[in-house]
């Protein structure tokens, strides 16, 4: 093969270049996508790690702000909804 391109003025895509990067490469193309599909998805998982930490930094915000609310029992809270046409 590599005579080949040798022949057609290829034989120098395997070589790393400034340019154009690390050049042509054996390895098969069931690897590389099974590479690349591996980065996606640990891009993936670390974007979905970061929305749950996101998440969980915003529920303990809310529950900071509520620590100082007084309690209202449910049968109050159910008085208050009658009171006020919500149920």
């Amino acid at each position: 093969m590599h005579t080949r391109a040798k022949q057609l003025g290829l034989w120098n895509l395997y070589l790393a270049d400034e340019e154009w990067g690390a050049g042509l490469s054996n390895q098969p193309l069931s690897e590389l996508m099974d590479q690349a599909l591996r980065l996606l998805l640990m891009e993936d998982q670390e974007d979905q790690e970061d929305q749950e930490d996101q998440e969980d930094q915003e529920d303990l915000l809310v529950y900071a702000n509520q620590v100082g609310e007084s309690e209202v029992s449910y049968e109050a809270m159910l008085n208050d909804f009658k009171k006020h046409g919500k149920f």
